[in-house]
């Protein structure tokens, strides 16, 4: 990131932490939840039926709470990077963007589904044994992965913060994309990274990994915005992006929650 932006992401993580850890918790719950069920859970003590079931009532869980978290998430840091200082229990649910949000969440589920048991597939064979076609369709279906992953990381803070409509999220997204994709591209995969330093770090899966990324992703798109004269706000708001007004001493660290 840019020296600007990753100022403002790192002044604005920190000071904003209590909310970063509720909203990442948040998101996480449910698989935190799974995950515990599935490693801690002696084995033969409940049915595998039992077992089966109970652990599929909790994915659909998560699955049916990701559009409403992912939502929340993406307006408490598009407000953010407006320069605002919202509360979280000012900010609803998804409403009308909970279909899409949805569709964007299980369509990223089954595209993974489907391609990670090739990968465990194409790994577990011996080194000379990897037949070139199931390659080659696993290096596409990774493409295609990264592709969406790229998509998603400007589509997202637009659908949730414009409140445009997905038509028009789309055609504003592929501008922003093709437009100066140099510029895009380093921030998508400093969020790459971002993401996998948080999921490796454990603590950082909880307290992270669910707020800062949307953090992340509405600085960098607000910064895309700015040549057009638009601004990552809901209709009715000034289409002014003003540049972030942060203080750039130190001293404000010292206290951050008060």
């Amino acid at each position: 990131m840019r020296d600007s932006l990753a100022r403002s992401f790192f002044l604005l993580g920190y000071e904003h932490l209590g909310a970063v850890a509720a909203l990442s918790a948040l998101r996480a719950g449910p698989w935190l939840l799974l995950g515990l069920l599935l490693t801690f859970l002696p084995a033969g003590r409940l049915p595998a039926a039992t077992l089966l079931g109970l652990a599929g009532a909790i994915a659909v869980l998560g699955l049916a709470a990701a559009p409403w978290s992912g939502a929340l998430a993406l307006r408490y840091g598009a407000a953010l990077a407006r320069g605002e200082a919202p509360r979280l229990r000012g900010l609803l649910g998804p409403g009308r963007l909970y279909r899409p949000l949805l569709t964007w969440t299980l369509a990223q589920c089954l595209l993974a589904g489907l391609l990670l048991p090739a990968l465990l597939a194409l790994l577990g064979e011996r080194p000379a044994a990897p037949r070139l076609v199931d390659g080659l369709g696993l290096a596409a279906g990774l493409w295609l992965w990264a592709l969406m992953r790229l998509w998603g990381f400007v589509f997202l803070p637009l659908l949730v913060a414009r409140e445009r409509g997905a038509g028009a999220t789309a055609r504003l997204t592929l501008l922003l994309l093709l437009a100066n994709p140099r510029a895009l591209l380093p921030h998508f995969l400093a969020r790459q990274a971002l993401g996998l330093a948080l999921t490796l770090s454990g603590l950082g899966l909880l307290l992270g990994l669910g707020a800062l990324l949307p953090l992340q992703a509405a600085l960098t798109t607000r910064a895309a915005l700015r040549p057009l004269g638009l601004e990552l706000a809901p209709p009715g708001a000034a289409e002014d992006n003003r540049p972030l007004d942060l203080d750039p001493s130190l001293r404000r660290l010292w206290r951050p929650w008060e």
